[in-house]
């Protein structure tokens, strides 16, 4: 008996593209996302991410699979999301939304908690990653300039 994967019901058309450009257009990645409230997502994650570290360690992940940045290191290794758990990247550059003055463009939930969207990484990897999306390329992660990818 098949079973049947249902696509993660984005709110907009443009970001289904963008996560097939980003993530592959032949994989779901459905236990990557997690629309519900990124605040909530955040406290659940701040109780299950040691757990999930060492599960990581278990599994000889041990070093900073980001590489970003040039003084990259293995010390101090934390657990990074690969989608992030909200963004304003694509309200900003895809529909262009400008932030009112003295405030942010708002952010859209995107990320999951599940282990599938998490990665290692070094904590002056994960400073400069930020909110931001990157993709796979071979055998690294490149961080993704949303304005010149859509």
């Amino acid at each position: 008996m098949k079973t049947s994967i249902s696509k993660p019901d984005f709110q907009y058309p443009e970001d289904e593209h963008f996560f097939s450009f980003l993530l592959g257009e032949d994989t779901l990645f459905t236990d990557r996302f997690d629309f519900s409230e990124p605040t909530e997502k955040r406290r659940i994650f701040d109780g299950l991410k040691k757990q999930a570290m060492d599960e990581t360690i278990r599994q000889g992940r041990t070093r900073c699979e980001l590489q970003l940045v040039q003084d990259c290191d293995s010390k101090k290794l934390v657990l990074d999301h690969i989608i992030p758990l909200s963004s304003n990247e694509l309200n900003k550059h895809s529909r262009k939304m400008i932030a009112p003055r003295g405030k942010k463009v708002p952010t859209q939930s995107f990320g999951s908690n599940h282990p599938s969207n998490f990665l290692v990484a070094c904590e002056k990897c994960n400073n400069f990653k930020k909110h931001r999306f990157i993709k796979k390329d071979g055998d690294k992660w490149l961080v993704i300039n949303v304005k010149n990818s859509l």
